[in-house]
């Protein structure tokens, strides 16, 4: 037989997520609701399309903050004691972050980031440089 305080943690632990479960349901009728007034108002100003063709738009979140990738490679870079690939830098910098660094997608992403600021970074050293002040 299981241990009380497993099962009672257990009990606690389900009725929360059911809790969480039905707040989230409520979220989606409300969602629902609202997105049945766009329609109707689509409608009453005369769309003649059909409001289940327009599809989702899909919605950009930024891994980093401004300039947080930035400082996060110059300081890899600092601490480095041997060359690194942009990969080896995207590892070091999701691992830093708390992700999951077995995330291929994740870290491939975040190499093509790194990537893209180290060519930003040695344009603007190459543009900034004494020899081409004339």
């Amino acid at each position: 037989m299981a241990e009380p305080h497993v099962i009672s943690a257990l009990v606690k632990k389900r009725s929360q997520l059911a809790s969480d479960l039905i707040q989230l349901d409520k979220q989606r009728n409300a969602l629902r609701l609202r997105l049945a007034h766009v329609d109707w108002a689509l409608q009453e100003f005369g769309y003649e399309g059909d409001v289940a063709d327009i599809h989702p738009r899909k919605t950009y979140q930024r891994k980093f903050a401004r300039h947080e990738l930035r400082r996060a490679i110059a300081l890899v870079m600092r601490e480095a004691t041997t060359s690194m690939t942009n990969k080896d830098i995207a590892l070091l910098i999701v691992e830093r972050k708390g992700w999951s660094a077995s995330d291929g997608k994740l870290v491939k992403a975040v190499s093509a980031s790194v990537n893209e600021a180290l060519r930003k970074w040695a344009v603007r050293s190459a543009a900034n440089s004494p020899s081409n002040s004339g």
